[in-house]
């Protein structure tokens, strides 16, 4: 889902109801957040409202064997990795700008983009 830009002096508590309950009609198991200091704080209400942990700073993803998601972030100012699995759904992660590359779009295995206006 892509939300239009948020205009840096609106509140963005309107976001977090828009998400939430979104999430919660579509029950993903995972929603990627901007890892920015708004996105950080968006995460984090949202993860608030649907009950579920939220990896800030997160640089890797992986699904196991038994469909967790496994969520890696820097700890100790980058001299170590730590690997977090959220025991809840959906799992949440904040990531920055370029830790990823971008994925094509899975049209044919029911991906889709929505866009709120």
């Amino acid at each position: 889902m892509l939300l239009p830009a948020l205009p840096n002096n609106q509140p963005f508590e309107a976001y977090v109801s828009v998400l939430a309950e979104q999430a919660r009609q579509d029950d993903p198991d995972l929603i990627l957040i901007t890892g920015t200091k708004r996105g950080n704080e968006i995460g984090a209400r949202v993860a608030a409202r649907l009950n579920t942990g939220l990896c800030t700073g997160c640089i890797g993803l992986q699904v196991n064997d038994n469909r967790e998601i496994l969520m890696k972030k820097m700890v100790y100012g980058g001299l170590g990795v730590q690997t977090v699995v959220c025991s809840s759904r959906p799992a949440m992660a904040a990531v920055a700008s370029g830790v990823f590359e971008p994925a094509k779009l899975a049209v044919d295995k029911g991906s889709q983009i929505i866009r709120k206006a």
